[in-house]
């Protein structure tokens, strides 16, 4: 009952970048902390196929185009099924 209620998202997506990239934007948290979090999220990958990494080193409108690409094709693909 709960599947149906709340299905699963269609797409997840992960900014990811190296903790020492994320202190140096944000200066929160310490450089391991951020990294051990980094970890954590990648390795959810293996149990959420609907999961995706973004490079989010990469420059803001970079970063913007690719997420909403992802977002633009997961939808095509889901609209083009029916």
């Amino acid at each position: 009952m709960f599947a149906h209620a709340c299905p699963a998202p269609d797409l997840v997506l992960v900014l990811d970048a190296p903790g020492t990239i994320m202190y140096e934007r944000k200066g929160e948290f310490s450089v391991a902390h951020l990294e051990a979090q980094r970890q954590h999220f990648l390795h959810m990958q293996q149990s959420v196929p609907q999961l995706q990494i973004v490079d989010a080193s990469r420059p803001l409108h970079e970063v913007l185009a690719d997420v909403i690409d992802r977002i633009w094709r997961c939808y095509a693909t889901r609209w083009s099924r029916h």
